[in-house]
């Protein structure tokens, strides 16, 4: 199918081609159990059952629940965290242009134990530990089979793939770009190399090659930031027109050949307890230094969310990028392919192009100015700061007059009980 317009929320045809032929590689590799039968994790209850306190032991739970749903029971799991003073003693962290990739990384992976290392920081949000967690255990997972690949920057894209081959895409795709507050301020963040374009794209070739019928993808979707949940409605229907040959080049085999799907009862069942675990108290208490931010600050408190298209973000978005990258390419040295005049049509053309399908987008964050999160509709209490959703709002100024009206109705709650128990008091004793 000819790229068109609609087509800017998939990732280029090139990119899409790797994309498939890296997960039908998996395949081959170790069957397609995992990626048509594993359960897709998200970032819940349900799939992380174990007690999470903000600690170095809640970070070792996490990790062995990842390694179980993958696969990997028998090496133990030992994790070593660091703070920002730590950059020149820090262990086995990507380095270069791969520094960024994670906040938690591989360091060691042996038959009988897998190492760890992780920015201390990333204990402040567990959701973000939750996706960190899944590419690192995808990482492990290649090298204890031997499959890491000599060019560390193919690796690591590579490792973003085999995280949704093992059911991990609802966690990384959601995280492959975010945004989280540090010292009062909102910071962008990324997870692995692919974009979440990219892993979006997977995870709706995985969601087409398991049959998840258009309300169970509606669902899932609904589960993802707005600009990922775009991301895979689009690569939902492009996987779908394009099927059976997108399917077939994974090289699954008929439905009948597929495994079982897994035991959930038993993945999620209690983890065995670690001899290591003595003093578990004290290794799960938030690391001293950690700079929590918002995070739990309006726990029990009244926020709202803020409800609004997400038209202007997309077209700040391409304008900046359009210029940024434009700027470089009318470099001398690059050539002088293009003049500033060429780029500053070009950045207009696809700022509008991002307002308009950004217009049909809806995008909800959390009303606290330090916090920002972005809430998921199924969602009662935001996951950063703790407040609990209590009404939309359309903009973050009318926070304060919806505060005002929620206390004031909360009131007049309060004063109809009254009223309505002393009626039926003199109502029994007539």
């Amino acid at each position: 199918m000819a790229d068109d317009a609609d087509d800017i929320l998939l990732p280029p045809a090139g990119d899409r081609a790797w994309l498939v032929a890296t997960l039908g590689e998996l395949v081959r590799v170790a069957g397609p159990g995992p990626l048509v039968v594993a359960p897709l994790l998200a970032a819940d209850a349900q799939s992380f059952p174990d007690p999470w306190r903000g600690g170095a032991a809640s970070l070792r739970r996490l990790l062995r629940r990842l390694a179980r749903y993958a696969g990997i029971e028998g090496p133990a799991i030992e994790v070593e965290l660091y703070d920002a003073q730590d950059e020149r003693t820090r262990v086995g962290r990507p380095a270069g242009n791969l520094a960024g990739v994670s906040d938690l990384w591989l360091v060691q992976a042996r038959t009988d134990r897998l190492r760890f290392a992780a920015e201390s920081a990333l204990l402040a949000d567990s959701v973000a530990a939750a996706a960190a967690g899944a590419r690192a255990i995808a990482h492990a997972w290649r090298a204890l089979r031997g499959l890491t690949s000599a060019d560390a920057t193919d690796e690591q894209r590579r490792i973003d793939v085999t995280a949704v081959y093992l059911g991990f895409g609802r966690l990384t795709a959601d995280s492959a770009h975010r945004y989280v507050t540090r010292g009062g301020r909102q910071t962008p963040t990324r997870l692995g190399l692919l974009s979440p374009r990219a892993v979006c794209y997977l995870l709706g070739v995985q969601l087409v090659a398991r049959g998840v019928d258009r309300r169970g993808a509606k669902a899932i979707a609904g589960g993802l930031q707005s600009n990922q949940a775009a991301f895979l409605r689009r690569a939902i229907d492009h996987v779908r027109e394009e099927t059976p040959a997108i399917v077939d080049g994974l090289g699954l085999g008929p439905r009948d050949t597929w495994p079982p799907p897994p035991d959930l009862a038993a993945l999620t069942g209690p983890l065995a307890e670690e001899e290591d675990e003595e003093g578990a108290a004290v290794d799960d208490a938030p690391p001293p230094d950690a700079d929590r931010g918002i995070v739990g600050q309006n726990a029990g408190k009244p926020v709202f969310r803020v409800e609004r298209r997400a038209g202007a973000r997309f077209a700040r978005v391409l304008v900046m990028g359009t210029m940024m990258l434009g700027g470089l390419a009318t470099r001398p040295q690059m050539g002088e392919a293009l003049t500033m005049g060429q780029v500053a049509i070009a950045a207009v053309v696809l700022g509008v192009l991002g307002f308009g399908l950004g217009s049909i987008v809806r995008e909800a964050r959390c009303s606290e100015p330090k916090c920002g999160a972005s809430l998921r509709p199924t969602m009662t209490t935001c996951p950063r700061c703790g407040g609990v959703l209590k009404g939309t709002i359309h903009h973050p100024r009318e926070r304060l007059a919806a505060e005002e009206a929620l206390r004031a109705a909360e009131e007049r709650e309060g004063e109809e009980p009254s009223a309505g128990r002393a009626a039926v008091k003199e109502a029994d004793h007539a």
